[in-house]
Order: C-alpha cells, then structure tokens, then sequence
C-alpha cells in the first residue's frame, strides 16, 4: 500500500470528517445548536449587507472576513484533536489501535480542514454578490485572495494541530495556539507601524507573511511599478506558497511528537521517543 492509499484512501481516522462535521451541526447538543443558530443569523445578516450594499462593499473584503473567521474557527475546532482525547482518557486507547500515527494526525487535519472548506463554500455567495454588482472588480486577484485565505487556513489548522498534541488541556491548546495566531495578525503589524519612516517597499517585505496585508494590496491594487516592491499577485503566490509549506512542517512535527508521554514538554523529538 503505497503512502497516499494509506493516509487519503484506505485510512480509517478519515472517520474523524463525519464526527467533526456531526459536531458542527449540533450532535444534539444544546450549546452547539445554539452556535450554529448564532453562526446562521451571522450568515443571513451577512447577505442582507452586502445585499444593500449594492457594489459598495469590495469582494475581497468579504475574503478578508472569512480569513478572520478561518482564525478564529481554526484553533476553536481543532484545540481539542489531540489534548481532548487525553483529557477523556481515550488517547491510550487510540494508540494501541491498528492506525499509524500519521493517520491519526491526518484524520484530524481532514476533519477541521472538511468543516472549515465547507465555511468558505457558503462565503462564496455573499463573495459573488459583492462581485457582480460591483463593475471594478478584478476577478484574478478575487481569486488570488481565496486562494491565500484557504492556504492560511491550512497553516492555522496545522499550527493548532501541533499545539493540541503537545499541551496536556485542550483549553491550554486553545489559548497558546489562538493567543500566537492572533500576536502575528495585530502586534506584529502594529509594531512595523511604529516606525513611522518605513516606506511602502520596506513595509511590503517586513508584511509578506501577513494575509491580511497581503489581500488589501489585492484589493487596491496600488502597484507602484518603480519600487523594488513585488506585485499583489506575485506577493501573495509566494505567500500561498510558505503557508503551505509550513502546514507541511508543522504537521510533520505534529506527527514526529504525537507519542511523547504527558510529562514532557519538549518539541523536538528524541531519538528513541517511542514510534
């Protein structure tokens, strides 16, 4: 059985789609019901705005806002993947069944990953709405904004990932993963503004891993072709690119640590760290 057949075909944690897609719409729950009742008049307010609007509101605006939902959803899903089942005590019991710890790891990955495409397919409409009714807008960098809000998104569920399998709390996952995510999105940003004599082509450098930045400039698209500065397509390709391949490295450090016991804190594993 080749790798891919074993993570993406014959893997049987890839149950873990149906179980988070089952908790997203309520699993009968009267707390989740009551979300996803809040989540629904959020939705139905959202399209009666941009409904009103008539063109006013930018689309890429509307990708900004589900890339903040993206950070906030992501570490909201997935904080408990890992820190959860050891809080219930079944963690033991998952190691000992006949899946891989890369399976595991990719279950839950796949499992976010499914409720958080899912979200971005019902923003595709107030996102279309925002586009046909406005003349002005340039449909490949709308483009080029999706793309890196759902890379994004990739990188904050591998980020939580590796934070929910090293923390003993599924609470403690929460804070440290979201507290970072958003310490990058706001005061990063917010001490490069402190320099007041940073010129646009030095804050285009300093911001490049800042999606927020990166898909205002796709929405101005206020090139100046003068400036060392790269374009708004050219900036964002490249920043899809390192998102994605720092999902890729943190889900292989989340897979690389999965079986340290409880008592260590240590990121890095040893060299004969159970496999």
């Amino acid at each position: 059985m080749s790798l891919f057949e074993s993570l993406f075909v014959e893997n049987p944690m890839l149950i873990e789609v149906k179980r988070y897609r089952r908790r997203m719409l309520g699993g009968g729950k009267g707390i989740s019901i009551a979300f996803l009742t809040l989540g629904a008049i959020c939705y139905v307010g959202l399209l009666l705005v941009v409904g009103s609007a008539n063109g006013g509101i930018p689309a890429i605006t509307i990708v900004m806002l589900q890339t903040l939902v993206f950070t906030l959803g992501a570490p909201a899903i997935l904080n408990n993947a890992i820190a959860g089942e050891r809080e219930k005590r079944t963690w033991d019991l998952l190691l000992v069944a006949p899946v891989t710890k890369a399976q595991i790891m990719i279950g839950k990955f796949a499992g976010a990953m499914t409720n958080l495409l899912l979200g971005a397919a019902l923003f595709l409409l107030p996102v279309f709405i925002c586009a046909v009714s406005n003349r002005d807008t340039d449909y490949v960098a709308l483009l080029w904004a999706e793309v890196d809000s759902i890379a994004f998104a990739v990188l904050a569920c591998a980020f939580t990932l590796l934070f929910s399998a090293r923390c003993r709390r599924g609470f403690t996952a929460l804070g440290v993963s979201l507290g970072m995510l958003l310490l990058g999105l706001i005061a990063y940003p917010a001490v490069v503004g402190m320099f007041g004599n940073v010129d646009s082509s030095a804050a285009d450098v300093l911001l490049t891993f800042h999606p927020f930045y990166v898909q205002a400039r796709l929405m101005e698209q206020r090139f100046d072709h003068n400036s060392i500065a790269p374009s708004a397509e050219g900036q964002a390709l490249f920043q899809i690119v390192v998102f994605l391949c720092l999902a890729i490295v943190f889900l292989v450090w989340t897979e690389r640590t999965l079986t340290f016991s409880d008592n260590e804190v240590k990121f890095l594993p040893k060299h004969n760290a159970r496999s």
